[in-house]
């Protein structure tokens, strides 16, 4: 063009075009990792319009930087097709940016459209400038403006793609020299385009333009660099919490975990025995001097539970175990507690209960345990031995109270398990 650039002006359109590129580094890579789909998409949409922002604001700066004097401002029509293609621009970064793979037969339509509209990027802010006569181009450096701009598309794809698979350590470092070197290089297309325009001896601006000079040099470029650190900022803020609320659930469910683990049966679902004897344990302890109110324990065990396992199979009898313990709990009240106390055997928890109303509990689970299982279309016979114990007629202690409810057991231990397929041997105690 044969004009002598505005050094400072030049800086300011390096800046905020070193500054877009970051922003579509930093807010592509964090935004492509984010959950649910719509906060994703919140990201990509603001790193689109805010580096598309940057990057057209930069192209009329480099414009503004070579100081023509005829020229004074930009006009509409040139400036929205430059418009168009900065988002074109930002739009095929985030693509290679956010894609977990960028394979060969993405790569040709990602680089025709990064090139395309870097092209339009730039010509259409040279056709913003209304000049009479209007700017020419000479053929072989505008081709060699083309080529330059699908070699540093073809760059900047390459790099935006491999960052996020191969960066490692500090990646705000590498963002940051990615960035300043890809900056250059597209600024580089633009000095290229600049230099394969001609503008004819004489030419004068034709009309009052839409977007007057001044603005796109001292205000531009500074406010679109401001508003792209600020939206990366809100982005890292907002990062940083859903990290928090991540991690936050994550120790939840570990703790959760644990305490199933802890606290409930993995077969039947049910509480297990830790967690019955500290029920059973703080059921016992005094409230402010005074006895604990009388409350039941109810024990039952399989006891043909060797021989169902040697039939079955263990994965059969876990099956049959888990639809007891559904059946068991429709037993369970309000208040009380069901628990798998061991391989063979199950025990309950009955909070303020009298003597007649554990005995009427015993009948109840009795019943219940009559109702015949089938696994495989084939009825599982199930031989019980029931017992009960009560507070504090059955003692004061866990084990005095689950040894009283566990006596039946005891006394039916030398005796052979019943045998048979047609239904459930029931064999009971009375309350101590």
């Amino acid at each position: 063009m044969g004009v002598t650039p505005d050094r400072a002006l030049a800086l300011v359109c390096y800046c905020t075009c070193a500054v877009a590129v970051f922003a579509l580094l930093d807010l592509g890579e964090r935004a492509a990792t984010l959950e649910p789909r719509w906060r994703r998409r919140k990201w990509l949409l603001a790193a689109l319009l805010g580096a598309a922002a940057g990057l057209w604001t930069a192209g009329l700066i480099g414009i503004r930087a070579l100081a023509w004097p005829a020229v004074d401002g930009y006009g509409l029509g040139g400036a929205a097709w430059s418009a168009l293609g900065a988002l074109g621009v930002a739009a095929a970064a985030l693509y290679s940016t956010s894609a977990r793979t960028l394979p060969q037969t993405r790569l040709a339509p990602a680089l025709a459209v990064m090139a395309g509209s870097m092209a339009a990027l730039y010509l259409g802010g040279l056709a913003s400038l209304r000049l009479q006569p209007p700017i020419r181009f000479s053929t072989l450096p505008l081709a060699a403006a083309m080529l330059t701009a699908a070699s540093v598309s073809l760059l900047a794809l390459a790099t935006f793609a491999s960052l996020r698979r191969y960066a490692r350590g500090n990646r705000f470092a590498v963002h940051i020299a990615a960035a300043l070197v890809l900056a250059a290089a597209i600024c580089a297309v633009q000095f290229a385009f600049l230099h394969a325009a001609r503008a004819a001896p004489g030419a004068v601006e034709s009309g009052r333009p839409a977007i007057p000079g001044v603005w796109a040099g001292a205000v531009l470029g500074p406010v679109a660099a401001g508003l792209l650190i600020i939206l990366m900022l809100l982005s890292r803020m907002e990062a940083q919490v859903v990290a928090e609320r991540q991690a936050r659930e994550r120790q939840r469910l570990a703790a959760e975990s644990i305490r199933r683990v802890t606290y409930f049966d993995g077969v039947t679902g049910l509480p297990n025995r830790s967690q019955f004897s500290e029920a059973l344990i703080k059921q016992l302890i005094s409230v402010n001097g005074r006895m604990p109110p009388p409350f039941g324990v109810l024990h039952a065990e399989i006891r043909n539970y060797a021989q169902l396992l040697e039939r079955l199979g263990q994965e059969r009898l876990n099956r049959v175990l888990a639809r007891l313990a559904q059946q068991l709990s429709a037993t369970v009240h309000p208040g009380d507690l069901l628990a798998r106390l061991s391989h063979d055997s199950f025990v309950y928890l009955l909070r303020r209960r009298e003597p007649s109303e554990v005995q009427a509990a015993l009948d109840a689970v009795a019943a219940a345990l009559q109702v015949p299982l089938q696994d495989e279309g084939e009825p599982i016979a199930l031989a019980w031995a029931l017992g009960s114990s009560h507070y504090p007629g059955g003692g004061n202690s866990t084990r005095m109270l689950l040894r009283a409810a566990m006596k039946p057991q005891r006394e039916f231990l030398n005796e052979a398990p019943p045998a048979g397929d047609s239904g459930a041997a029931l064999l009971t105690g009375l309350p101590c």
